[in-house]
């Protein structure tokens, strides 16, 4: 009886062979890589994909430069991608000593997506305000902490939004005492990141103080950057439409759009809704909010397959706070980039940086960043 033809290990082979990749440019092909995120948890078939310009910039003013950066952008915008790359880039500069790259965030869930731990655990640090010196001899007893503040030499923060201002004042005063310094930070290098628009501060009394109103902010972080080139959503209309969301500036004709989402969906195959469970009240609060519809949609990258129901423009509002500070980014943005073009008579080889100011600088990425 004739048996079964055996798949051969070369067919074997072929079969598992990635999908043909699409033609890179030439300045593609001369960024940084960074292998992208994984789509879900079964997910092998993962590609290294190249950097933008800005991202590039922002890369290079970390590592090479050593600046205190803090850069943001709206979701889909590649800051999660940037991240990754930077925490590579850095573990590869600093590599000999294990301690010196510091990879924390405000939430766990957070911690988890980049590989690293919550700041409150990374430093020992209290919850809740407390005496401080009672709070540095607490972390002066507990050793695996203190080592690692007096050993780290670059200190990641994402998802800063959640950090409000008291705490960050708290924890860049323990990094001056805790390592004897009084340079900004105590001298240690900030790379932080998120958006403001998204994931405010959890307050008791609702008066969220966010971390760029406190002073500490101001003398350690000297570039605000931001992405400003979309990935996520390939759809022009619709990234529109989420901007419009996540600055609460909703037209009419948006707000339309928006109802018109509201429509019966085909049924689940397995007929199971999607459960959310939370430990506390606030959240669950949070997480039914409108404010939060701007999170929710910006994951999708299509209106295809979108429901909105009870959509209410009235109710989708930003934090004041965070509108007057991004009018603020936005007029300096203008400002720098102004000041940063080059002047007629200028070399056009010209690629140097522009000097560091001692003041905060806040400035989108002037073209002499690009390298000739």
């Amino acid at each position: 009886m004739p048996g079964k033809k055996r798949k051969s290990e070369g067919d074997a082979a072929a079969s598992k062979r990635p999908a043909k990749q699409p033609r890179r440019t030439l300045d593609s092909f001369f960024s940084p890589q960074v292998l992208a995120p994984a789509s879900s948890a079964q997910d092998d078939d993962r590609r290294m994909v190249s950097l933008n310009f800005e991202q590039t910039a922002i890369l290079r003013q970390v590592v090479n430069e050593g600046k205190n950066v803090f850069f943001t952008g709206s979701a889909g915008t590649g800051k999660s991608l940037l991240l990754r790359a930077i925490i590579t880039a850095l573990k590869k500069k600093h590599g000999k000593t294990n301690d010196s790259v510091s990879v924390t965030a405000s939430t766990g869930m957070a911690a988890s997506n980049i590989g690293g731990m919550t700041l409150h655990a990374w430093g020992a640090i209290s919850p809740t305000p407390t005496n401080f010196e009672l709070q540095v001899s607490c972390i002066r007893k507990c050793r695996p902490a203190l080592q690692r503040w007096q050993k780290t030499k670059v200190l990641i923060i994402d998802e800063v939004s959640m950090v409000d201002g008291p705490l960050f004042t708290r924890i860049c005063k323990l990094a001056e005492t805790l390592r004897k310094s009084d340079a900004p930070f105590g001298g240690i290098q900030l790379v932080i990141t998120g958006d403001f628009f998204q994931l405010p501060p959890v307050s008791k009394n609702g008066a969220a103080v966010f971390a760029f109103e406190s002073d500490e902010w101001r003398r350690c972080i000297h570039h605000t950057l931001s992405l400003s080139q979309v990935f996520r959503q390939k759809d022009d209309e619709f990234a529109t439409l989420l901007n419009e969301l996540r600055l609460g500036n909703i037209t009419p004709a948006a707000s339309a759009t928006f109802r018109s989402l509201s429509r019966p969906l085909p049924p689940d195959p397995a007929g199971i809704l999607p459960t959310e469970l939370f430990p506390m009240r606030n959240e669950v609060d949070r997480a039914n909010s409108l404010r939060q519809s701007y999170v929710a949609l910006s994951r999708a990258a299509s209106m295809s397959g979108l429901q909105v129901l009870r959509f209410d423009a009235n109710k989708v509002k930003a934090h004041p706070k965070v509108v007057e500070w991004s009018k603020t980014l936005e007029t300096r943005c203008e400002r720098t980039q102004l000041e940063a073009k080059p002047k007629p008579n200028a070399e056009a080889s010209s690629s140097s940086l522009p000097a560091e100011k001692e003041e905060e600088e806040t400035r989108t990425l002037p073209s002499s960043l690009e390298e000739s």
